[in-house]
């Protein structure tokens, strides 16, 4: 699960918890981006914060920071999940996302070369359901989706291949909590 991590919140513990579960996964691994290729308030002068904050609120130890630069340091996630594919020792991946970022998933730097290089695990956000499977990425990828009741053989599957989770949503976002901190 990538992303700035800023700050961390209990939507993103949820989601790990459901993938854990739903997946049957034996971890889930927080990619602490160090920088964004847009938002430049991401950036290597507040990662340690960042990363900081995580440890704070985790208290699953099936979730795991992973704060390795060769794996967080470069701003495009397809370069990222290519270390880590390229150099772990774990043979099954998935990749997590909320809905929101399926949205506009298509703007992301080679965006359907990671649909090609990583199962995908799309949790349901509140308001995004129908938007983001009307997506641009959606569409594309429509015929590699698979039903929830496939989610333990997700990490298994030849890539691509995605499912989208429906299920109990979280309204917290990152930026919420910026903008009520900076007031």
């Amino acid at each position: 699960m990538g992303g700035s991590f800023y700050p961390p919140h209990s939507g993103h513990i949820q989601v790990s918890e459901e993938a854990i579960k739903k997946l049957n996964l034996n971890e889930v691994w927080w990619i602490i981006a160090q920088k964004h290729p847009e938002k430049s308030f991401i950036n290597e002068k507040n990662f340690t914060q960042r990363v900081n904050e995580a440890k704070k609120i985790l208290k699953n130890p099936k979730i795991k920071i992973i704060n390795n630069l060769d794996y967080c340091g470069n701003k495009h996630t397809f370069n990222n999940l290519k270390k880590i594919l390229k150099n772990s020792e774990e043979k099954s991946f998935v990749y997590l996302i909320g809905a929101d970022n399926l949205l506009n998933f298509h703007t992301w730097y080679k965006w359907e070369k990671i649909f090609q290089l990583i199962p995908i695990a799309i949790f349901d956000r509140p308001k995004y359901k129908n938007i983001s499977l009307s997506s641009q990425s959606s569409k594309k990828f429509r015929k590699f989706t698979y039903s929830e009741k496939f989610a333990k053989k997700l990490p298994f599957l030849k890539p691509p291949a995605w499912i989208y989770f429906h299920g109990k949503q979280n309204y917290i976002k990152s930026s919420f909590i910026r903008k009520k901190n900076e007031n």
